[in-house]
């Protein structure tokens, strides 16, 4: 009961989300304005962002790397010394603890949208550090149509007049809006910190970064940490603590951590490239009319086999060219020509008639189809007949089977001119 209850509140709230945003759509720019810039300060009242914290933790750093280089200037004893290596060493593990926070909204982060980019279909938004103590941190990403609006984006040429006008008027609402600094969308920055190479140097390393609209709760873009690079930032003045010999160790063991990120960072991406390579093989495909030429065989069962089915019993019926070309992205229609053996050579026909049909591609190998056939045959009969199949789809390959259900005329036999049967069929071809 509980279970349904969560499920039947994440409709309704999912519902209310697309509701919402839908409204907001047909907001004049000052409605929308107002709207976005008060659901903003209500959003930075429970938005955390740790940049204060990470410039205490820097400085508190730097300033026991000072205290240890006086202790040692001094001449203290090696417990003072000791002592101050320890603070300095917990110094540097709790900086490089755990995640720190960073968000447009509280100015940890400066975030700028570009006007409507209408060959990506979105806008573009750069994102650049601004308290988080380095000032590096810079990276642009794509906020599509259908993410920044919950309208799914179609190309221009493809709208009707009035489609058309309701998109210009929205892309222009939210191109005012971003122009005017209006806070319609934050970015939120999850990313460590760590000790690096030189003197006071120190490396930003992003985990994640999200794009949210103020209006909502749920990310409307996430970028993962092998999407970004990187950055590093220097404190001033610079304080050096180390010996040539640990300068020498930690720039080889900081050659060895980026030699390993980039072999780990190559391996996610071609993980992924084929992933998708596979998900588009697999799953992507033009939805199109059937065209196709193939050669079928197929054995006609009267109703009474069908029943009572008997594997033995099934025997040749007719060798038929199937040909056809695609109308539309669902339609399909052309001829065929065929041989009908019906049992013995004394017996046989030939026949010519025409299919139409409908089709619809589930993916790159899979396509599934509806057709009905006429056809007329030299042993005086008109068969109509009506059924389903599947195509299996290996480059330009084709090999099909399907199931008609026939009804036909023997103009030979004016008592009983018409009969049924069933048609299992099966062929291989060539579609484009």
């Amino acid at each position: 009961m509980k279970k349904h209850l969560m499920c039947v509140c994440a409709l309704f709230f999912c519902i209310l989300n697309i509701f919402s945003v839908e409204k907001v759509n047909s907001f004049s720019q000052e409605e929308a304005a107002e709207y976005f810039s008060e659901n903003a300060i209500e959003k930075i009242k429970k938005l955390e962002d740790t940049s204060p914290l990470l410039r205490e933790r820097l400085l508190q750093t730097e300033e026991d790397k000072t205290a240890l280089l006086v202790v040692r200037s001094n001449e203290n004893s090696s417990s003072e010394e000791k002592a101050a290596l320890v603070t300095l060493d917990k110094a540097y593990k709790t900086l490089e603890s755990g995640f720190y926070t960073a968000t447009s909204l509280t100015g940890g982060l400066t975030l700028t949208v570009s006007s409507f980019n209408r060959a990506s279909g979105g806008w573009y938004a750069h994102v650049t550090s601004g308290r988080t103590g380095s000032g590096t941190f810079s990276h642009s990403a794509l906020i599509s149509y259908e993410a920044l609006t919950g309208e799914k984006f179609v190309a221009p040429e493809e709208m009707t007049r009035l489609e058309r006008k309701d998109f210009e008027r929205i892309v222009a609402m939210y191109n005012a809006l971003f122009a005017r600094d209006v806070i319609v969308i934050y970015a939120q920055l999850k990313y460590k910190v760590e000790s690096w190479e030189n003197a006071s140097e120190y490396r930003l390393v992003p985990d994640t970064c999200q794009f949210f609209r103020v209006d909502k709760s749920k990310a409307i873009l996430e970028l993962k940490k092998n999407q970004m690079e990187s950055s590093v930032f220097s404190l001033e003045p610079e304080i050096e603590i180390r010996t040539p010999n640990e300068i020498q160790a930690d720039k080889e063991k900081i050659s060895q951590t980026l030699k390993s990120e980039s072999e780990a960072k190559q391996k996610t991406l071609n993980q992924e490239k084929e992933s998708n390579k596979k998900s588009e093989s697999f799953f992507d495909a033009e939805q199109k009319g059937r065209k196709a030429i193939f050669l079928s065989v197929d054995t006609a069962i009267p109703p009474s086999d069908f029943v009572n089915f008997d594997l033995r019993k099934i025997s040749l019926n007719s060798i038929t060219l199937n040909f056809m070309l695609g109308i539309g992205k669902f339609g399909f229609a052309g001829g065929l020509l065929g041989y009908d053996y019906l049992g013995n050579h004394q017996d046989n026909a030939y026949c010519a008639g025409f299919l139409a049909g409908g089709n619809y591609t589930l993916n790159k190998h899979l396509r599934v189809f509806a057709e009905g056939k006429a056809s007329y045959h030299t042993n005086y009969k008109l068969c109509i007949k009506h059924g389903l199949g599947i195509d299996l789809i290996i480059g330009k390959l084709l090999g099909t089977v399907g199931w008609d259900f026939d009804l036909y005329f023997d103009f030979t036999h004016p008592e009983s001119p018409c009969g049924i049967s069933h048609d299992f069929f099966a062929g291989l071809g060539v579609t484009w």
